[in-house]
């Protein structure tokens, strides 16, 4: 899910709408939570507990007690709208005529 949002930051298809709010805060407020969320996302690598284990990696933001769950809920939108426009079962949903 972080590489979807990566991708799609990178090429542009992800953008803050003007019309952006929020009903718990104030707008500028939420996008600095985003902000600093997504700046912490990282990728932590637990070395293996045997010989012959594996390499353990978890993407998370949660590093020093700090919150993912704004940038959680993005990847879930993307990965929701991805499924959504490339899946052929959900076609009488989108209107898709073939």
């Amino acid at each position: 899910m972080c590489f979807q949002v990566r991708d799609a930051l990178r090429v542009g298809c992800i953008g803050i709408s003007r019309q952006f709010f929020c009903n718990t805060m104030e707008p500028k407020e939420m996008l600095k939570i985003l902000d600093d969320e997504m700046r912490n996302f990282c990728v932590l690598v637990e070395a293996p507990k045997t010989p012959f284990g594996r390499v353990k990696k978890t993407y998370s933001g949660k590093v020093g007690g700090r919150q993912d769950d704004v940038v959680i809920v993005l990847q879930l939108a993307v990965t929701g709208v991805r499924q959504f426009y490339q899946s052929d079962k959900y076609n009488s949903f989108r209107g898709d005529v073939y």
